[in-house]
């Protein structure tokens, strides 16, 4: 019985450590896509064509991220029967973070919609709330140059 118990914990171990993994990696996309939205900020207003680009792919990145962490979510494995309180696969707790993981990258998408109007238009109207996400609000007779 002890090697049964030693076995689900391992099993259990290895589940949390998958899952923790993958919860770094999609906090770093989150870091990295911050970073290069500031440093690129002056580049994404000149050519907003690319800015969109990265948003999109981010937000794309964002997206798998959120699937995987759905599935990756440690639950009882199979090899421990009924050691595991089957209550804790049940609960709605664990979808709180890739909720979060999909709101971002929904933020990103809107974003990099935004950038995607831009280079269409050549300028547009944006929000306030824009502004503060990083993508600066310019008049239609304004050019794309002069927005640096």
């Amino acid at each position: 019985m002890s090697n049964y118990k030693t076995a689900c914990a391992s099993d259990l171990e290895t589940e949390v450590h998958t899952y923790e993994n993958v919860v770094y990696l999609s906090l770093g996309v989150t870091l990295i896509c911050m970073v290069v939205r500031r440093a690129k900020a002056e580049g994404f207003k000149e050519n907003p064509a690319q800015g969109a680009k990265v948003l999109f792919s981010f937000a794309g990145i964002k997206v798998i991220l959120g699937i995987v962490l759905l599935i990756t979510f440690p639950g009882c494995p199979e090899t421990c029967g009924n050691l595991c309180n089957d209550d804790s696969n049940s609960s709605a707790h664990h979808y709180i973070y890739p909720i979060v993981v999909f709101v971002i990258a929904l933020l990103w998408f809107h974003i990099g919609s935004k950038y995607r109007k831009l280079a269409a238009n050549g300028a547009a109207f944006m929000g306030e709330g824009d502004r503060m996400m990083g993508v600066e609000a310019t008049s239609p007779t304004t050019n794309m140059k002069e927005m640096v």
